[in-house]
């Protein structure tokens, strides 16, 4: 479903994604996990550490690369802290069927009216500017989020 924003209603969007909190997450018993899988506990420890620390390479990597970036360009364009995002213009949300009622409920964690609210299909999707990670997850060019890391 998508629906146009007022500007108070996308001012409201916004300030109510940034009061969210992560949630906790609880601790993983690798070796239940493990033996779940059928896999050595051991080596599912070590490929998992081994992961999460190439991971965290590479955020450091990307952090590194964008400070040097800022250094050289912030002379060049000015200073841009402290400047405000600008606000959506529409907001999208997705909709499930209750079996029992039939009726279409909102997924929807934002306490936001949907004035003209119409559905979106996945082509008017595809067709936006954005959305080159679904296209090319459609198309079958990619089956990993990993790989929407060079788009």
């Amino acid at each position: 479903m998508r629906c146009d924003l007022s500007e108070a209603d996308a001012t409201k969007l916004v300030d109510g994604f940034r009061r969210r909190r992560a949630p906790a997450r609880p601790a993983i018993d690798l070796r239940i996990l493990a033996l779940d899988l059928g896999v050595d506990a051991a080596g599912l420890e070590s490929a998992l550490g081994e992961r999460r620390r190439a991971e965290t390479s590479f955020v450091e990597e990307v952090l590194d690369a964008a400070k040097g970036e800022s250094e050289r360009l912030a002379p060049l364009v000015g200073a841009v802290a402290g400047k405000p995002a600008l606000p959506p213009k529409d907001h999208t949300w997705v909709q499930v069927q209750d079996a029992a009622t039939k009726a279409w409920v909102d997924l929807d964690t934002l306490d936001l009216p949907h004035p003209g609210a119409r559905p979106v299909t996945s082509q008017q999707l595809e067709a936006r500017s954005d959305s080159k990670p679904l296209k090319a997850f459609r198309e079958g060019e990619s089956t990993s989020i990993n790989d929407y890391r060079s788009l």
